[in-house]
């Protein structure tokens, strides 16, 4: 459906600069194809984390530096949708081109991020590492109006992504999966 080249979003001078950071590490060969795979999880998490978050914190382990990393992983992602997290970009500094960002701006969660520049995603990796260190992978739960179980997949999706990347195509198959009620086709 979302088709994007499959090559790394950063340089080997940008890589190297990742590589410092304990957090972003992880994610440092990220490419065009599993951004879009994150950010249409870090999407559907933010946008269903309000109506679920009472019922959510409460099945992550009583750990206020956890609350308060999921509470910044969200916090990047409104601010990635509000406008841009490192300032006004210019128009090269986009990680995807105009033809792309058309495309991306038809997803509805993932409408609003398709400006992201690579300082952003920087920033929401090392956002997403600091988070999934410690973050566990929930049990899958099912609820007739699935948000609920939307919401702990996306979260298991986005916990896992530090060792298995995924893509926009492969998110939505593993999606469809769980509602058929079967186990994620990616499996922490």
């Amino acid at each position: 459906m979302f088709s994007f080249p499959d090559t790394p979003i950063f340089s080997s001078r940008e890589r190297e600069d990742i590589e410092t950071s304990e957090y972003a590490r992880p994610y440092v060969g990220i490419t065009k194809n599993q951004l879009v795979g994150l950010l249409l999880a870090l999407g559907e998490y933010g946008t269903r984390n309000p109506f679920v978050r009472s019922w959510f914190i409460e099945m992550l382990p009583k750990d206020p530096e956890l609350a308060e990393r999921n509470d910044a992983l969200i916090g990047c992602w409104r601010q990635l949708r509000k406008g841009n997290l490192s300032g006004i970009a210019s128009r090269d500094e986009f990680v995807f081109d105009a033809q792309e960002r058309g495309t991306l701006s038809l997803n509805k969660y993932i409408r609003s991020c398709e400006h992201v520049n690579k300082r952003e995603v920087v920033g929401i990796l090392d956002a997403l590492g600091r988070y999934s260190l410690t973050a566990p992978i929930l049990h899958q739960v099912f609820d007739p109006l699935m948000g609920y179980a939307r919401a702990i997949h996306a979260h298991n999706r986005l916990v896992a992504f530090r060792d298995q990347p995924f893509t926009f195509d492969e998110y939505v198959r593993s999606l469809r999966a769980m509602k058929r009620g079967m186990n994620s086709q990616i499996t922490p």
